[in-house]
């Protein structure tokens, strides 16, 4: 019969720990796994990253259009650096209309996410937008607007319509 001090020291005996082949093998397949998974996290988040610019651009002009027509009268947004869309964009209305002398009310004020490096590219020369009373977007301008914002290898567009109707386009 076995005494219970060499049952024990069978026991011990048959559970072995992992060896240091088994865990550098282990460690070696994690490398090539995450070798494979880092370039296309990459991507998820410079698509992640333009559609959020994007998705920050649709609300601006959504509100400037919806202030416009609350209030019945020209809103415009506007770049704070001129024609740089990616810079502070400046959601303003005409104290007084079109009268000499008028002062711009500032409603809003709100910058792209700029982790993303967004670039907007206008198809024209679209030194800002204005909404009339009715939420009309200012004639003058080849319609639709698209803003392009490229973030990486990943672009996201953004449509405005000359009826003020804002949407990501492809």
């Amino acid at each position: 019969m076995d005494s219970p001090r060499s049952a024990t020291f069978t026991r011990l005996a048959s559970q072995r720990g992992i060896t240091l082949v088994e865990t550098l093998v282990t460690i070696a397949i994690l490398a090539i796994l995450l070798g494979i998974a880092v370039p296309s996290f990459d991507l998820l988040i410079n698509r992640n990253r333009a559609q959020s610019g994007g998705k920050q651009l649709i609300a601006l002009l959504q509100y400037a259009r919806a202030q416009a027509q609350i209030s019945h009268q020209e809103i415009s947004v506007t770049p704070q650096a001129s024609g740089d869309w990616t810079s502070m964009l400046v959601v303003s209305q005409r104290r007084g209309g079109d009268l000499a002398g008028s002062q711009a009310i500032e409603l809003r004020r709100a910058q792209l996410d700029d982790s993303a490096k967004v670039q907007v590219q206008t198809s024209t020369s679209a030194a800002r937008v204005v909404f009339d009373g009715n939420g009309i977007a200012e004639s003058g301008l080849d319609y639709p607007l698209v803003f392009t914002l490229a973030s990486g290898s990943y672009s996201s567009k953004v449509c405005l319509q000359r009826s003020g109707a804002v949407w990501v386009c492809e």
